[in-house]
């Protein structure tokens, strides 16, 4: 890993925006398997994807909760290399990078369903989103992220937007608490915080949302310690031989995969216990990722370097363009069909949007980072490596 003396900011691990987007297709066909599920294939659909090793493919939860890790992750390396300097830069960065490309979606997805809405013959949980005409007052509080508002009505992926900005505008304060703790009480912070977020919703009236932030914080808390911690458990790994890391492998992907009955006897917290083992799994996968020389090569391949790139928007685009497929072909040639168009479609809106919205949103972030502390130190930083600063 190397820093960037000029910008403040350090190496984009290609690996991981690999990563990034493995985990958005497998949302995009989760939600595709969601909608699939309620048709009249739902039994035989259910049962391919859900009692065989295909279940990877269509772990849409687990792998936005994959997402929040690697969130934790990325944002720990500036901290760990010295070179994040101040809040201010941190927040302008931050938010020019999740949510002026949200804010964009979000007016595609608002027009979607101002075009078509009210649909209710394909399951009960495509009725969830696009079921009214917009309302001004609730695209207003998707826009301001305020509210215990129904963060599903115009996408069904715009909830993990509102936890990921929430987290990220506290995160260098939770950074710093991770990292002054010993590692055996730091890995207690995620448990205790879905015990918390369990008992708050069982016993009180607080807005669901912000009580399902405290929760996802837990996820990112794993990041930072993966992030801090990388080069002793590459090690510990390494020590386990083939047996072990086999073992480490399979323990990793079932918890990731299949939470739901690893979470019963988990003190009855129901949907939150259920998020903290697809967590554990989360964090094994990506120790795994970044310590596989295998697993490396091809998540450093060209497509997929390609598709990391433009992830965010693909998960961004992928919920609107499937309803909008929905609603002008699926009544006259099935569910079925749209398979093809909404990978095709989702994937070229994605790689467009990329260009046009993100990358220039990105830019932007930088120029007021850049703006907001013009006389940057000149020293050279140094990665714990010892490698030199690139560009």
């Amino acid at each position: 890993m190397a820093a960037d003396q000029r910008s403040g900011t350090v190496k984009r691990y290609g690996e991981l925006d690999a990563l990034r987007g493995v985990a958005a297709v497998v949302v995009m066909l989760y939600h595709f398997f969601r909608l699939w599920a309620g048709t009249a294939h739902a039994r035989w659909v259910e049962r391919l994807f859900t009692a065989t090793p295909l279940r990877l493919l269509v772990s849409g939860r687990a792998a936005v909760v994959l997402f929040f890790v690697l969130s934790g992750f990325v944002l720990s390396l500036p901290r760990l290399e010295g070179v994040e300097r101040g809040y201010g830069r941190y927040l302008a960065k931050r938010v020019c990078r999740i949510y002026l490309p949200y804010l964009f979606a979000l007016g595609l997805a608002v027009l979607g369903c101002w075009r078509w809405h009210g649909a209710t013959e394909f399951g009960g949980w495509f009725a969830l989103t696009w079921y009214e005409a917009p309302r001004r007052a609730l695209v207003l509080a998707h826009v301001l992220f305020l509210g215990n508002y129904d963060d599903a009505a115009y996408n069904t992926a715009f909830w993990s937007l509102v936890q990921e900005m929430r987290i990220s505008l506290v995160f260098p304060l939770l950074f710093w608490a991770v990292m002054r703790m010993r590692v055996r009480w730091a890995l207690w912070v995620p448990p205790v915080l879905t015990v918390i977020t369990g008992v708050t919703l069982a016993r009180t009236d607080l807005p669901e949302q912000v009580v399902w932030t405290a929760n996802y914080a837990g996820a990112f808390t794993y990041g930072v310690l993966l992030a801090g911690h990388r080069d002793k458990l590459e090690r510990w790994l390494g020590r386990l031989g083939r047996a072990g890391y086999a073992g480490f492998a399979a323990a990793a992907l079932l918890l990731f995969m299949a939470p739901d009955r690893a979470s019963r006897v988990m003190l009855g917290l129901g949907p939150p216990a259920v998020d903290l083992v697809m967590m554990w799994g989360a964090a094994g996968v990506l120790l795994l990722a970044l310590s596989h020389q295998h697993v490396l090569r091809v998540l450093r391949g060209r497509l997929l370097q390609v598709l990391g790139r433009m992830s965010y928007s693909v998960y961004l685009l992928h919920g609107t363009v499937l309803f909008a497929l929905v609603y002008a072909f699926a009544p006259r040639y099935g569910v079925t069909v749209l398979l093809g168009p909404y990978l095709v479609l989702t994937l070229l809106g994605g790689w467009a949007m990329f260009w046009v919205v993100e990358r220039p949103a990105m830019l932007l972030g930088r120029r007021l980072a850049r703006s907001r502390e013009p006389q940057l130190t000149s020293g050279v930083v140094e990665s714990a490596s010892g490698a030199k600063s690139r560009a």
